[in-house]
């Protein structure tokens, strides 16, 4: 008499993941950009210091060719732009934080090396595993006859 064990399926990895992660990114930096007008304009209301910083550098960006030659891209708005990179870099590393945090312990490799067992050259683990290996054996065993009967 046999018995009918059903295998377990091995989880695939998303195919549609990379593209997720673009898509946050971009949704993110969106984000980020939306935020970064009111976040600089709390601050120049809150100090004349951090004003004025934000007045020169405007005008050491103006002195350059380059940026006065593609103003009607950016508007001059340089200091909006910077807080707004510095934001969604700080965004991504949370979000990134938090996909790492959900997705622990998936590397299919990982699980493959649990199955391969210890190596042949540490013989007190392989002595242990073949000692854990007896014992599931005998449940088995026992729980096989305990179903015969």
């Amino acid at each position: 008499m046999s018995r009918y064990a059903p295998q377990k399926r091995e989880r695939r990895a998303n195919r549609w993941l990379p593209v997720i992660g673009l898509m946050l990114a971009a949704l993110l930096a969106i984000a980020a950009y939306l935020i970064a007008f009111p976040l600089v304009e709390l601050g120049r209301d809150q100090s004349e210091t951090i004003d004025d910083a934000y007045g020169d550098l405007r005008q050491q960006f103006a002195g350059y060719d380059w940026y006065a030659d593609s103003e009607r891209y950016h508007g001059n708005n340089i200091v909006e732009i910077l807080v707004a990179a510095v934001l969604w870099l700080v965004l991504m590393g949370l979000a990134m934080l938090a996909v790492g945090l959900a997705t622990y312990g998936t590397d299919p490799e990982r699980r493959a090396w649990k199955q391969m067992g210890p190596p042949p050259a540490n013989k007190k683990a392989v002595a242990k595993q073949l000692k854990k290996d007896l014992k599931e054996l005998k449940r088995q065993e026992r729980e096989f006859k305990r179903k015969k009967d």
